[in-house]
């Protein structure tokens, strides 16, 4: 049916978004035939898969917009604490005079 469609390609695009930002660059992260195949695997019993994927990485599952509102906070908390230190290493005072 229609909405078991929908909630079946909203589920995939949630484990998508997950491997995106718990494990990017690995090996799940972009592969759709393999979230597709787990949301299919665990139909029926997504608390099962949910619980599982937070339990093997150690990060609460969200949904695929959760995740763009943390990174925007994440940015915005970044950008106002961190200044970097730069330390003289050769010992000058910049006037370019040995």
């Amino acid at each position: 049916s229609f909405v078991e469609e929908r909630v079946f390609e909203r589920d995939t695009q949630r484990v998508l978004a997950y491997y995106k930002h718990v494990a990017p660059n690995s090996f799940h992260d972009g592969d759709e035939r393999h979230a597709r195949y787990m949301v299919w695997k665990y139909k029926g019993k997504k608390d099962a898969l949910w619980r599982r994927l937070e339990a093997k990485y150690g990060f609460p599952v969200k949904h695929a917009w959760e995740w763009d509102d943390d990174e925007e906070g994440e940015r915005e908390a970044k950008g106002g604490e961190e200044e970097e230190e730069t330390e003289d290493l050769d010992g000058s005072d910049g006037s370019g005079e040995l």
